[in-house]
């Protein structure tokens, strides 16, 4: 993973961070205001309930802590400002390694469990 790219790495974050969010708030496909650059909060995507479950979402499967200075940064609001935030918490390579878990039975290489962080009533609804 050598020379692994911020662009790059910053990219795939946000992939991980907007299947999570989309997938717990079952934003559906025809939801025209949801993107990886809106407000989470003021737009209602997220509640405080929901603000919690993705933090926690995000330190499991990258592997971070998140400390009240990133909870703070005002970046923290969008699906691309939280990548930011990552990579340059992280580091791009690390990142990569991260972002994944290998699964035990199988030996797959796959995304941490959805369901396991148990998200599905974290997300406001929006009006």
């Amino acid at each position: 993973m050598e020379g692994y790219s911020t662009i790059k790495a910053a990219a795939e974050v946000a992939a991980k961070i907007e299947g999570f969010v989309v997938t717990a708030g079952r934003i559906g496909e025809d939801d025209t205001g949801f993107s990886r650059s809106v407000n989470l909060f003021e737009d209602g995507y997220l509640d405080s309930l929901g603000v919690v479950r993705l933090t926690a979402f995000i330190e499991e499967c990258f592997d971070v802590d998140l400390g009240e200075t990133e909870l703070i940064d005002p970046r923290f609001t969008t699906i691309n400002g939280m990548a930011e935030i990552l990579v340059s918490l992280v580091g791009a390579e690390n990142l990569c390694h991260q972002a994944m878990f290998v699964d035990d039975t199988t030996g797959a290489v796959m995304p941490p469990d959805l369901e396991a962080i148990q998200v599905g009533d974290a997300f406001g609804q929006r009006p």
